[in-house]
C-alpha cells in the first residue's frame, strides 16, 4: 500500500505575502503623502530649488529598484523566501530608523547646507537616504512576493501551471491569486 502524502496547506504563506503586498503598497503612498510635509518642514518656502529637491524624494526612493533587485533575487535563490522576508523587513526598520534621525536632527541639532543659494536642512539628505534603503527594502518584499506568488500552488490556475506571467501590477497578481476561479489573462 502507497501512502498518501499529507497536503500543506499554504493558504497561511500566501496570506502573508498578501500582507506584505499591502505593506508595500502602503509605504509607497506614505512615501508620496510625505512630500507636502518635507517640502514645508525641511526646504526652503521661496528657494528656487525647493520643487527639484522635492521630487529627489520619489526618485531616490524608485532609484532603489535597479539598485536592489539583483540582489533580492540572489537572495531568495540563496536564502529562500522567509529569510529574504525578514531580512527586507530589517531592512524596512533600518529606513525607518533614517526617518527618526533626520527628524531629531531637525529638531535638537539644525543645521544647514547651502546649495546655490539655498538653504536646506541637513537632515532632509538624511531623510533622503533613508527613502533609498525603504524603497530597497519595498523591492526586496515585491520580488520575494512576486517569486513566491509564482511558484505558491494555490486555486486552480492554468496560467500558473504553464509559467505564464501577464504584465499586469500588484493588483493583477492578486486578484489572479486570490480566486481559484479567476483566470485573468
Amino acid at each position: 500500500m502507497n501512502p498518501t502524502p499529507e497536503k500543506t496547506s499554504v493558504m497561511a504563506p500566501f496570506i502573508l505575502m498578501l500582507f506584505l503586498y499591502f505593506i508595500v503598497g502602503l509605504f509607497t503612498v506614505i512615501n508620496q503623502q510625505f512630500q507636502v510635509p518635507l517640502k514645508s518642514a525641511l526646504l526652503p518656502h521661496d528657494g528656487n530649488m525647493t520643487n527639484a529637491l522635492v521630487t529627489l524624494l520619489n526618485f531616490s526612493w524608485f532609484l532603489a529598484y535597479p539598485f536592489s533587485e539583483g540582489f533580492a533575487t540572489r537572495w531568495v535563490d540563496r536564502l529562500g523566501y522567509r529569510k529574504t522576508s525578514v531580512y527586507s523587513l530589517l531592512i524596512f526598520i533600518v529606513g525607518l530608523g533614517f526617518y527618526e534621525a533626520a527628524v531629531l536632527l531637525h529638531i535638537y541639532a539644525p543645521s544647514y547646507i547651502t546649495i546655490m543659494g539655498n538653504p536646506i536642512f541637513t537632515g532632509f539628505f538624511v531623510f533622503l537616504s533613508g527613502s533609498f534603503v525603504i524603497g530597497m527594502a519595498v523591492t526586496i518584499l515585491q520580488v520575494v512576493t512576486g517569486l513566491y506568488l509564482d511558484v505558491n500552488p494555490v486555486g486552480n490556475d492554468q496560467f500558473h501551471r504553464y509559467g505564464y506571467r501577464p504584465a499586469g501590477g500588484q493588483l493583477h497578481h492578486i486578484l489572479r491569486y486570490s480566486s481559484p476561479q479567476c483566470t485573468i489573462p
